[in-house]
């Protein structure tokens, strides 16, 4: 699976839960906030994770010019992959 596929997942699952939960919070009562927030904690994690398929390194982590340190997170992937290149399908 493309990594766009994978992100369009996640971030699907996110909106569709997390409007979920947030009705519920509302009308039920607040302590679903709690799974709110641990649902946002675990899509942002996988959003991360997401690697290319051709290098295996991490595609939505942005390295800065200091030292090569990851410093940003994008918030969708890149055409080409920054470490190898190569076009990501």
């Amino acid at each position: 699976m493309s990594p766009k596929k994978k992100l369009l997942i996640y971030y699907g699952i996110w909106i569709a839960l997390g409007l979920t939960l947030l009705g519920l919070a509302i009308k039920i009562d607040s302590i679903f906030i709690i799974p709110l927030f641990g649902l946002m904690f675990v899509i942002g994690y996988l959003s991360m994770m997401i690697k290319c398929p051709n290098c295996g390194n991490k595609l939505m982590v942005r390295k800065s010019g200091l030292s090569g340190m990851p410093l940003g997170v994008r918030s969708w992937p890149p055409e080409k992959c920054p470490d190898c290149g190569k076009h990501i399908s």
